[in-house]
This record gives structure tokens, C-alpha cells and sequence, in this order.
């Protein structure tokens, strides 16, 4: 009989979780001693499924906490985001984990140094799978970002605080970009060739 797995069994931090970090990720958490029963749960029962909305996203706000404890899915040194297969399987909507995974890691990353462009990677037992790109610019002030991919007659406008999903399931998407109070690789307005894939192109405005 085949092994039954959850989100939890990629992560072995969840007993350093302080439950008033994970609730601040939660719309409406649920009264203190019932979160931190239901982390507990988590760590007793790794493999358990959430069954209902609710569940999941206090499944998530765990999974954000956890992983900013653990980097092993991620290198600023490579500009990559890497994602086990088994929270693809377990959580349905990609963006969403994504989501997890770049306000675990990229929120709170030095403003002068944090790379622009980020590499998301899908890592499973056989082989990896680009699933697309994070374009995070660096606006100064109150900005937006206005993005056209190449052979597109149309063009995308995310304001500062904004966040969108531009689908491109090329391997490589090249596209145009043009910001006001902002940069992106040091320029306000060019070309670039990124990766594309089942993700996309992940513009995220939240970050400074």
C-alpha cells in the first residue's frame, strides 16, 4: 500500500512555531488554545488532509511560518524558489502555495539587495520542473509596473501593492517592461527573458 503524505511531511519545524506568528496570517483565526491544538495535530499527523477552506488556510499560514524558519527551499545565491511536489499534489491552487512561499521568503529580504527576478522550481524524485517567474520590482514611492509579453497586443498595469499572474506557458517568455518610481535591473523601462511554465509570470508589487 502506497505511503499517504501531507503538506507537513516536508517541513520537521512545526514544534518551534509560536501560534500568534501563524495567526497573524489567518483572516479570522480561531481562539488561541484551539490553534495551538490544531498544530499540534499537525505535528502528531503530518499526513492529515484539510477538510474544509478554513483548515487550509490555517494549514497555510503554518506552512509560511515553518518555512521561514527552514530555507532549505530557497537560494538568494541562485534566485530560486523550490517547491516540493508533494504541496503541489496536496494544495490545489498553485498560485495560492506560491503565494506561501513568497511571503515566507522574499517580504522581509534587504530592500538594496533583494534580487528583482526569481526562478520558481517544482522539485520532485525525477526531475525538476521550471513552473515560471517572480518579477518583483523595486519601487520607489508610489508606482506601478506595466508589463507586455512578446506577440501580445495587450499590456498589463500592476500598481505598488498589487499582486497578478500574467500566464505564459513558453519555456521562455521575453517581455517589455516599463515602470514609474521603480526599477527593475537597475533600468525604469526594457526587455527581459524569463522563464515561463504551468505558473506563469507572478508580478509582485507588495514588496518595496
Amino acid at each position: 500500500m502506497p505511503k499517504v503524505t501531507g503538506i507537513f511531511d516536508v517541513i520537521d519545524n512545526l514544534d518551534e512555531l509560536i501560534s500568534e506568528d501563524v495567526a497573524k496570517w489567518i483572516k479570522n483565526p480561531p481562539q488561541p488554545i484551539g490553534l495551538q491544538n490544531y498544530i499540534a495535530n499537525r505535528i502528531l499527523y503530518p499526513q492529515a488532509i484539510a477538510a474544509s477552506l478554513g483548515d487550509l488556510e490555517i494549514d497555510l499560514a503554518i506552512l509560511r511560518e515553518a518555512l521561514k524558519k527552514d530555507k532549505s527551499y530557497f537560494s538568494i545565491e541562485t534566485r530560486k524558489i523550490i517547491i516540493p511536489d508533494i504541496l503541489v499534489s496536496r494544495i490545489p491552487s498553485l498560485a495560492k502555495l506560491v503565494w506561501v512561499f513568497i511571503d515566507a521568503y522574499l517580504l522581509n529580504l534587504d530592500e538594496k539587495t533583494r534580487p528583482e527576478i526569481w526562478t520558481v522550481v517544482l522539485r520532485s524524485n525525477e526531475v525538476d520542473e521550471t513552473l515560471g517567474t517572480i518579477i518583483a520590482p523595486h519601487f520607489k514611492g508610489s508606482g506601478a509596473i506595466e508589463i507586455k509579453l512578446e506577440d501580445s497586443k495587450q499590456s498589463v498595469i500592476v500598481k505598488q501593492g498589487g499582486l497578478m499572474i500574467v500566464p505564459c506557458l513558453k519555456s521562455h517568455c521575453k517581455l517589455d517592461f516599463k515602470l514609474s518610481s521603480g526599477e527593475i535591473l537597475a533600468q525604469k523601462d526594457g526587455s527581459v527573458e524569463v522563464f515561463g511554465g504551468r505558473l506563469g509570470l507572478v508580478i509582485e508589487g507588495r514588496i518595496p
